[in-house]
């Protein structure tokens, strides 16, 4: 997840959002300081303030992921090797536009590029976040699958 807001707005996206996470971890203490300075509430009502800001939190942050996710959901050759962390995300796109399957060989090599892996079964793999993306071929080198694992 944190990679995904990496990728789609930056290294400073993580470390904002962790600042407010801590924000919202301490917001008893900051409501507590702010009613005996600034704010008339009372006391009771201070952890179910907490508990808003924290719904609020979460609900703003799964936003905010799947804005973010929202960004990689078209494939472009572009996209898939500038961001291979986010490619189990363009793979519907990907199928959809391309007919994978039937594809030879050098046609994918010139799609996706060089395979980060190629196994002893000739299957090549692809890296993606926590997956990757296996395709396996026929003999006559014609994709048989596309399978992200």
């Amino acid at each position: 997840m944190f990679y995904t807001f990496v990728d789609a707005w930056g290294e400073w996206s993580v470390y904002a959002g962790l600042l407010l996470a801590l924000i919202v971890l301490l917001s008893p203490i900051f409501l507590v300081f702010l009613r005996k300075r600034y704010l008339n509430i009372r006391i009771c009502r201070i952890p179910a303030l907490s508990i808003l800001i924290t719904i609020a939190f979460v609900f703003v942050s799964l936003a905010a992921f799947f804005v973010s996710a929202g960004r990689f959901q078209t494939f472009t050759e572009e996209k898939w090797e500038a961001y291979p962390r986010q490619r189990y995300i363009m793979l519907n796109d990907l199928k959809s536009k391309y007919e994978i399957a039937g594809m030879h060989s050098n046609q994918v090599a010139a799609l996706l590029g060089d395979p980060n892996e190629i196994t002893a079964y000739g299957s090549w793999i692809y890296s993606c976040e926590y997956n990757f993306i296996e395709i396996t071929f026929h003999e006559n080198n014609q994709v048989k699958s596309i399978v992200l694992h």
